[in-house]
């Protein structure tokens, strides 16, 4: 951990990482220094000083273990999206130059679908909580505090159209959690009502799990759709254009989705994401059938493989 926070220092980004994948590095790192952020907020005029508080507070209950780790995965994916600045000698010019614009546009593109395939696992973990420790959780925290309400789409940008299918299931998932913290709180008991607020939460228990295998595949089809979108451009109009070579599409995208699809199939996984896995099968299949072909035939062929068995097995 400390040599990566040595090297990011280092780090000369070929193009420069988007302000919510910084505060994702600096959430996770002031995880590990300082563990969980304080509930009350904290007093600033600043909107940096408060965007930086805010993203610290989506990582409360992560372990200090668990924070390295991810702290790690991220600075190597975001090496791996962003590139890294090579010297070039004087007498070399590059021979083209994306504006400003497609380069922001595709940066939000490739990192932010890998972003939703790197939170696939962490997911998975909060699939498998038990009623007991669910309602556990619920006591300790305050109707403002939710942990559903902290999260955003991560495979697109919010407020975009690319990001509504995720943004729905938010939308829903923070309404159940509000209402469960509503159940268990001290108005409610007031009320005289058949079933204890232990057995309504219960109940939601189990639609929370739900949402949360619901939203994995959401990001597991985002992600395949997102993957024909950029393969198909950057074939059509060449790299230089997307700012993302077939073999990064092809190593960040399509075979890390195969691979998580068969995962969610092991046992130790919740019934819930198991379900997933199964109806999202066939990835692991066209991903296999891809790996295969660009082996054989190189990463053009591989692409075009890709997006023909999607579109015509969709």
């Amino acid at each position: 951990f400390r040599e990566k926070v040595l090297a990011m220092k280092a780090w000369k980004p070929r193009n420069p990482p988007s302000n919510r994948d910084r505060l994702e590095l600096y959430a996770l790192h002031k995880q590990v220094a300082s563990g969980d952020a304080p509930n009350e907020s904290i007093a600033t005029s600043s909107d940096a000083e408060m965007a930086k508080f805010n993203a610290w507070k989506t990582k409360r209950g992560m372990t200090q273990d668990e924070a390295m780790r991810n702290y790690v995965s991220e600075c190597d994916r975001q090496i791996r999206v962003y590139g890294t600045i090579t010297a070039v000698s004087a007498t070399q010019t590059p021979t083209t130059t994306p504006s400003a614009e497609q380069t922001t546009e595709l940066q939000h593109d490739a990192v932010a679908i890998s972003r939703g395939l790197a939170a696939i696992p962490l997911l998975c973990a909060a699939a498998s909580e038990t009623r007991p420790a669910y309602l556990s959780r619920l006591r300790s925290t305050s109707p403002n505090d939710g942990w559903w309400a902290k999260q955003e789409p991560l495979c697109a940008e919010p407020l975009t159209l690319w990001a509504t299918p995720e943004t729905l299931v938010l939308y829903l998932a923070a309404f159940t959690e509000r209402l469960s913290l509503f159940v268990g709180g001290d108005d409610f008991k007031k009320y005289s009502l058949p079933l204890k607020p232990s057995a309504l939460q219960a109940f939601l228990w189990a639609l929370h799990n739900t949402l949360l295998a619901i939203w994995i595949a959401v990001i597991l089809i985002c992600t395949a759709l997102g993957s024909i979108s950029i393969l198909s451009r950057t074939i059509l109009f060449g790299s230089n254009t997307t700012n993302v070579p077939l073999e990064t599409t092809l190593e960040t995208e399509v075979a890390p989705s195969g691979k998580i699809c068969r995962e969610l199939c092991l046992p130790h996984q919740a019934l819930s994401v198991r379900l997933v896995g199964l109806s999202l099968w066939p990835l692991v299949i066209i991903s296999d059938i891809t790996e295969t072909v660009l082996k054989s035939a190189g990463t053009v062929v591989a692409g075009i493989t890709y997006i023909a068995i999607i579109t015509f097995t969709w």
